[in-house]
């Protein structure tokens, strides 16, 4: 009998819980578990274990012959397919929302075009146009990070290992939605800058 480190036999995404290894000899169980180690195909293996158990115990037989990468995977796979809805639906969310910037900016752009034309003919450079267009696109930006880290909360129970107030993670996360924001806060940016004011004041 020996006393190992905590582990995670039945799921690996369980807490590891203390274990106790018992010899071949000492457990009863009718079903046994043998682990063995090699640098080939563990598939081309089954007759080779096979012959050495039965010259251990004639009555010994192997039934079911799995690697370690696929219990890993067995055991990960409802998480990892948990995770993967979850990356494609942040993903829809993502896209949607850097939609809905540059939806909400173009159109303020087109709305503001003789607020705009007035500011340039008073003097205001196209610099400062764009600063006005990204400013509104960044507080909107804002809002949405800091909604985001709030609402990481609610998704630590999905996250194996991670608690929700993973800085380094969330840090990354925020600042490429943030990149990829101000990319879409951009466009409309440079068309403000780009109004011509005396077209503009006669349309308005």
């Amino acid at each position: 009998m020996g006393i190992v480190q905590n582990g995670r036999t039945d799921d690996l995404t369980q807490v590891a819980e203390p274990e106790i290894y018992l010899s071949l000899w000492q457990n009863g169980a009718f079903s046994k578990h043998l682990f063995v180690r090699t640098a080939s195909d563990p598939r081309s293996l089954g007759g080779t274990i096979q012959r050495a158990l039965r010259g251990v115990d004639p009555t010994a037989a192997v039934e079911n012959l799995v690697t370690l990468d696929e219990i890993r995977g067995d055991s990960l796979a409802t998480r990892r397919f948990a995770t993967q809805l979850l990356v494609g639906f942040a993903v829809v969310a993502s896209l949607l929302t850097l939609g809905g910037i540059y939806g909400v900016l173009s159109l303020s752009v087109v709305s503001r075009r003789r607020e705009l034309a007035i500011r340039t003919a008073v003097g205001a450079e196209g610099r400062a146009l764009q600063g006005l267009i990204v400013g509104e696109g960044a507080r909107l930006i804002g809002l949405g990070v800091v909604g985001g880290l709030v609402g990481a909360r609610i998704l630590e129970s999905l996250l194996f290992e991670v608690p929700a107030t993973d800085v380094p993670t969330l840090a990354a996360a925020s600042l490429l939605f943030a990149c990829l924001a101000l990319v879409a806060c951009w466009i409309p940016a440079r068309r403000a800058a780009r109004v011509d004011p005396l077209s503009a004041l006669r349309e308005g």
